[in-house]
């Protein structure tokens, strides 16, 4: 069973492929094998490079066979997939504006260069994703060996020299931790102390405070008090 990775090799290759063989394709046999009358039609019809139209689509077939070469030699560049997808969307404009006549035939200029530029777009947009599972790949591979050289290097300090200084902080720690520990405990275990152990001393401040809080009555304060000696002198 194929992974898939593999398939999307696959994939790729078959459309870089069949791109690679529709400009090679293109650019010898219309351009130099059978000068297509069409193709001298569609020169001519801009008006400009009519003294010379064969010597034009020679030129023009002399760069779709070089960037079918391209293609095929550079297979995981991007490069050459721009400037097919550039040309592709040219002779799409260029036949619209100057030829519109032959987008009506059969197997035209639209269908043909539209579908190549869909396969060129499945070839960048795979190129890209391989790109980047390669990059993730790599940058796990530089995190693991960072992590390895990490953990050598704290193994590597702790060696004779540096272990017994780290055993006697980590007792040293757990001394004090255990001292905290007794501390807390002894505070939670010891009573609380009274400020005021004499009763009648709290009972006495609180009959003055109501004393004070709630005054008692002319009348009853003359009755409670002893009589005066001056009033009622001794015979």
């Amino acid at each position: 069973m194929k992974t898939t990775e593999e398939l999307l090799y696959q994939i790729r290759g078959l459309a870089r492929i069949v791109v690679a063989f529709s400009f090679f394709y293109q650019g010898l046999v219309p351009k130099w094998l059978t000068h297509d009358p069409a193709e001298q039609a569609m020169l001519m019809a801009h008006g400009v490079w009519t003294a010379y139209p064969s010597w034009i689509s020679h030129i023009g077939g002399l760069f779709e066979m070089a960037l079918a070469c391209w293609l095929v030699a550079t297979f995981t560049d991007k490069k050459p997939l721009w400037v097919a997808g550039g040309a592709l969307v040219f002779f799409l404009l260029d036949t619209m504006i100057f030829s519109p006549s032959y987008l009506g035939t059969t197997f035209n200029v639209v269908t043909t260069n539209l579908a190549l530029l869909a396969l060129v777009l499945i070839d960048q947009h795979i190129l890209k994703f391989q790109a980047d599972e390669i990059n993730q790949r790599r940058f796990g591979q530089y995190f693991r060996f960072t992590r390895d050289r990490m953990l050598y290097e704290f193994v590597k300090r702790l060696e004779l020299k540096d272990l017994p200084h780290l055993m006697h902080t980590l007792t040293q720690s757990r001394i004090k931790r255990r001292r905290k520990v007794r501390q807390k405990l002894k505070e939670s275990l010891q009573p609380a102390e009274n400020p005021l152990k004499d009763r009648s001393q709290i009972d006495r401040r609180s009959s003055s405070d109501r004393r004070r809080i709630f005054p008692l009555p002319q009348s009853k304060r003359t009755t409670n008090q002893p009589p005066d000696d001056s009033e009622n002198p001794a015979p």
